[in-house]
C-alpha cells in the first residue's frame, strides 16, 4: 500500500551520482491511501504504528491504524470518530455521540469517554505515559476552547497568554506544544514547559500552528498571507526547515504526528485528491554530503 518515492531535480541527480549514500538529502516520502474510503485525515505516528480517519461507505467517519501492512478499523461507542494520538496500544481522540463531542481512550480492547469537567465538548489530541491532553469548551453561548491536561482522573486547564481559544495537541514527556487563537483570530504556535509558555510564530508569517513535537524536533504549519498556501515545517533549536512535497502542486501540506525522524500528514494532489504520507527526515551525515556534493558541483561549473 506505500508508495515510496524520493523528490528528484537536475542537482539532485548529479550529487546521487557524485555520492550514491546522498540519495535521501531531500528526504523519503511514502504515500498511501485508505483502501475502503475517503481519507479525511493522518493524526499522528509511533513506531510502525499509524493513526487517523476517514469516511466509509455508509457516509460515517471511523477511525484507522495502520502498521504498512494490515489496517485497523477504529470505532468509539459514537456515530463518527476521530483518531489524533498514539502511544503504543494507546490511542486517543473523540467521537460525535449525535450532538456532542466526547473525548476517548483507546486501549487496544477497551473505549473509555472522556469528558472535562464543567465542559460541553471535549477532544483528546495527544498521549505519553498516561498523561492525555486535548481541548474542551465552555458549556455557554460562546463556547471558548481551553487546552487540558488530564493524568490520575485529575483535569489542569491550560490558557495560552492573550488567548480565546487554546488547542494542547502533542506532548513528549514534560513538554507540551499546540497553537492558540487571539482576539485578531491570528494563530500562533506555543511550547509549553509544566510553568512557561513560550510563544512559537514562524518569522514573516501571518499564522503558525504547531501539531508535533519529538525530542527536540517540532513540526507545524504557516501560512505567509491570508488565502496562501499553507506550508510546513520541523522546527528544532533556532533552525525552521520547509518540508516540499514534490506531489503537492502549491504544497500545501499538513504535518500533524513526528515520531524520531518520521513525520505523518496529508496533501492534495492536481485534481485535489486527498493522500496520507510519511515523510523521513534526513541523517546529518547525508546533509553533510548535500553540502560537499553542492560545493564540487559549483566549483565544476566554474
Amino acid at each position: 500500500m506505500f508508495k515510496e518515492t524520493h523528490p528528484k531535480s537536475i542537482a539532485t541527480c548529479v550529487l546521487m551520482m557524485l555520492f550514491p549514500a546522498s540519495a535521501a538529502l531531500a528526504g523519503i516520502w511514502k504515500t498511501f491511501d485508505v483502501p475502503y474510503g475517503s481519507l479525511v485525515g493522518v493524526s499522528d505516528i509511533d513506531g510502525s504504528k499509524i493513526i487517523g480517519s476517514y469516511v466509509d461507505n455508509s457516509a460515517h467517519v471511523c477511525g484507522f491504524s495502520y502498521n504498512g501492512t494490515t489496517w485497523t478499523k477504529l470505532i468509539a461507542p459514537g456515530e463518527d470518530t476521530y483518531v489524533y494520538g498514539i502511544q503504543g496500544n494507546n490511542i486517543v481522540g473523540c467521537y460525535d455521540s449525535g450532538s456532542l463531542e466526547y473525548g476517548c481512550l483507546y486501549n487496544g480492547s477497551t473505549w473509555s469517554t472522556l469528558k472535562a469537567p464543567n465542559s460541553k465538548e471535549t477532544c483528546a489530541l495527544g498521549i505519553y505515559n498516561g498523561t492525555i491532553i486535548g481541548y474542551y469548551s465552555d458549556p455557554d453561548y460562546f463556547a471558548k476552547k481551553h487546552g487540558f491536561i488530564y493524568k490520575d482522573s485529575t483535569w489542569t486547564t491550560l490558557n495560552a497568554p492573550g488567548a480565546t481559544d487554546t488547542y494542547a495537541r502533542s506532548i513528549d514527556g514534560d513538554t507540551i506544544v499546540g497553537y492558540y487563537r487571539d482576539n485578531y483570530e491570528t494563530y500562533h504556535g506555543f511550547i509549553y514547559d509544566g510553568t512557561n509558555y513560550n510563544i512559537l510564530d514562524m518569522p514573516g508569517a501571518s499564522q503558525t500552528i504547531i501539531s508535533g513535537i519529538s525530542g527536540g524536533k517540532i513540526i507545524g504549519r504557516y501560512i505567509l498571507e491570508e488565502g496562501g498556501p499553507s506550508i510546513s515545517f520541523i522546527y528544532e533549536g533556532a533552525t525552521w526547515t520547509t518540508i516540499n512535497n514534490p506531489y503537492a502542486p502549491d504544497q500545501s501540506i499538513y504535518v500533524n504526528g513526528i515520531d524520531g525522524d518520521n513525520i505523518v500528514g496529508m496533501y492534495y494532489d492536481s485534481d485535489n485528491q486527498m493522500h496520507g504520507f510519511v515523510y523521513t527526515i534526513p541523517e546529518p551525515a547525508t546533509l553533510l554530503l548535500l553540502g560537499l556534493g553542492a560545493a564540487i558541483v559549483s566549483r565544476r561549473r566554474r
